[in-house]
């Protein structure tokens, strides 16, 4: 953590972006070819970039979230996924008009998730 955090103030803001952009390009070369685990790192590493330039509460934070949430999803990894899923959500209900389509895209995924995360506990509870 600290050797990403002395790089992160070493690098210019343009070096600092365009290292998030190609992060986040390999990252969905990654999850269409499946290598989930991979792509989690890098996607953590993303977010953190993100936090340290964007802030907590900027729209491009919560949409690195959303690939992380949606990378543990892919690696069945749901509990994980849902703070990160809540947290977007609320950066977008705070940042975005009520009713934008983007807040009400995190909403359905959350919901979504929510029904897997049923599905498991009544399978366990089943068993």
């Amino acid at each position: 953590m600290t050797l990403v955090v002395a790089v992160f103030l070493c690098a210019s803001p343009d070096a600092q972006s365009d290292e998030i952009t190609t992060l986040n390009e390999r990252i969905a070369e990654l999850y269409r070819a499946g290598k989930y685990s991979e792509a989690i790192s890098l996607a953590e590493r993303s977010l953190t970039l993100t936090r340290a330039r964007k802030g907590d509460e900027h729209l491009h934070t919560a949409a690195r979230m959303g690939w992380l949430a949606l990378l543990y999803e892919a690696q069945g990894r749901l509990t994980e996924s849902e703070p990160l899923k809540k947290r977007a959500l609320s950066i977008y209900e705070t940042n975005l008009p009520a009713g934008h389509p983007v807040i009400a895209h995190s909403l359905n995924n959350l919901a979504t998730l929510y029904i897997w995360l049923r599905a498991v506990s009544l399978r366990l509870n089943s068993s």
